[in-house]
């Protein structure tokens, strides 16, 4: 069985004070998360590539992650905020394939996106 947490943090994305709260308490959400479990959403943090909102959030993302055990298949996705996370012990030997798609567009939706962001 894989229990799957679907969240989103910040709605005015990685920038405010909504944003460090949401985060405190989706950390304690996902602490409490038993078995095997699925955290997916827009998580406001970039794990690869252009860092965003800081080093801090993904520094501290990357602890929680590690200290549960999970694994983030779509952190090697460059200035990506929308996650997927599983359970070491559900990925056990299996074999994972991720796929994106735009990437026509190249960087220049994210460099686009970020600055926006950025600037507002």
């Amino acid at each position: 069985m894989l229990n799957v947490y679907g969240t989103i943090i910040g709605v005015f994305w990685g920038k405010d004070n909504r944003f460090k709260s949401d985060f405190e308490y989706q950390i304690s959400d996902f602490k409490k998360l038993k078995g095997n479990i699925c955290i997916a959403g827009d998580l406001n943090i970039t794990l690869s590539g252009y860092t965003y909102p800081s080093h801090a959030a993904r520094d501290r993302l990357n602890k929680i992650f590690s200290e549960l055990s999970v694994n983030c298949l779509t952190a090697s996705i460059a200035s990506n905020v929308s996650q997927i996370v599983i359970s070491e012990n559900f990925i056990n030997k299996r074999k994972i394939i991720i796929e994106t798609w735009n990437e026509d567009m190249g960087n220049k939706f994210y460099d686009d996106f970020f600055d926006k962001r950025m600037n507002n």
